[in-house]
């Protein structure tokens, strides 16, 4: 007996799964301001530059400018408030997905059922959960960079120089944001068709992609640091650290809050997984490689080069490495739905929670990020004498006083 109603197509249920996810992140608005390290030294520069004192405030590091540029227009026009810092990245996180549909379907060639059920996962990703309540770069990232992949895309496919130089134009302007956006750079390549015009595109990449790090002095200095203190040390860690940074997004846990030699195992695991079928996936495809692949192996080689663990560099991939899983699943259907269940099962989870944590009120110090800011949280709203908190960061706790000095929730 078929127990779904005639009328639930689908096209009808993939809408409705994305309206009611969209409904979870947008009731986060109502919540305090969620800020980090990397987040309040991101403000602190674009208060900065609102102040007219300039991109390098005393103590600052050298960031990109393009989002604290943004930070001050908000700052500047009286809304760098904590629901508008969410709606930035939750429109960038909207402005991705609809860009990586058209990549999908173009590069992958995936169907329509596949591309829709790869864009559902990857809302579920609790690297998306995690970055789209933060005023950090990762979501603007995202939003620029599938822009600049679809372009490309659509280059490639067409043969149209106006795509192709508009996605170089994107995967500039991505470089303006993080400087990982030089992965973009190899993108850019395999748009091009023949042999000649990706040579002469690889020349103008590489020195494109030098100007942009160069831009960033600050993580050029902590990357040479790291291997030439120990290059040996480096060569070993890195291959762990590139495995974890992947099996946490492929198996969907926050690996900065699971440790243990039970975390280590699983996401190694899962990260030995991943790789594997990105390895089948560009063997399969080696003839016909696109913007696609190069910025997916780009950017797993930024990941490794790049000094500890970062499985947030992968949310700008994710779409596509969901992709290559479903080129995988058509010969492994039953394990791959198992898996797709498991990963979107622990995700809305990871989703209920978070947006959760925007009612919590004056309990949202101990239940944020494991408690770790709860002393700045609790000295900021004024629930705690600064000479009474421990371990108060400077940073956050300014970025907090400035932009979030009236939290919501309180009596």
């Amino acid at each position: 007996m078929n127990v779904v109603p005639a009328w639930l197509t689908p096209r009808l249920a993939a809408i409705a799964a994305a309206a009611a996810l969209g409904i979870v992140y947008l009731a986060a608005l109502a919540g305090p301001l969620r800020v980090d390290i990397d987040s309040a030294w991101l403000l602190r520069v674009g208060a900065s530059l609102a102040d007219g004192t300039g991109l390098h405030p005393p103590g600052s590091q050298s960031l990109p400018p393009a989002y604290p540029a943004l930070v001050a227009a908000l700052d500047t026009a009286g809304v760098a408030v904590p629901a508008v810092f969410m709606l930035v990245a939750l429109a960038s996180l909207a402005i991705a997905l609809l860009a990586a549909r058209t990549t999908l379907r173009l590069d992958l060639r995936l169907t329509p059922a596949e591309t829709t059920a790869a864009l559902l996962l990857t809302l579920v990703s609790v690297y998306a959960v995690k970055y789209a309540v933060l005023p950090v770069t990762e979501m603007p990232f995202f939003a620029v960079s599938a822009l600049a992949v679809a372009a490309l895309a659509r280059a490639r496919v067409g043969g149209s120089v106006a795509w192709l130089l508009t996605g170089v134009s994107l995967a500039g302007l991505a470089c303006t944001i993080r400087t990982a956006g030089v992965a973009l750079g190899l993108a850019a390549v395999l748009a091009l068709p023949t042999a000649r015009g990706r040579v002469a595109a690889a020349v103008v990449a590489g020195v494109g992609s030098l100007g942009a790090v160069a831009t960033a002095p600050y993580y050029v200095e902590n990357l040479i640091e790291y291997w030439r203190e120990d290059p040996l040390l480096a060569v070993w860690q890195e291959p762990f650290y590139l495995l974890r940074s992947t099996g946490g997004v492929a198996a969907n846990v926050p690996i900065s809050a699971w440790e243990g030699t039970l975390a280590k195992l699983v996401t190694v695991t899962a990260g030995c997984a991943m790789l594997a079928v990105i390895s089948w996936a560009l063997w399969s495809r080696r003839r016909s490689l696109g913007p696609v692949d190069g910025f997916v192996a780009a950017t797993i080689a930024i990941v490794f080069v790049f000094p500890y663990e970062h499985p947030r560099f992968f949310l700008p991939v994710l779409p596509y490495l969901i992709g290559y899983c479903v080129l995988a699943a058509r010969r492994l259907l039953r394990p791959a739905l198992a898996y797709a269940a498991m990963f979107a099962a622990v995700g809305f989870a990871g989703l209920v929670f978070s947006t959760a944590l925007s009612y919590t009120g004056d309990r949202f110090p101990e239940r944020y990020a494991g408690g770790r800011l709860a002393a700045t949280y609790r000295v900021a709203w004024g629930l705690e004498r600064e000479g009474d908190a421990e371990a108060v960061d400077e940073q956050v706790l300014w970025a907090l006083r400035r932009y979030d000095p009236d939290p919501p929730g309180f009596p």
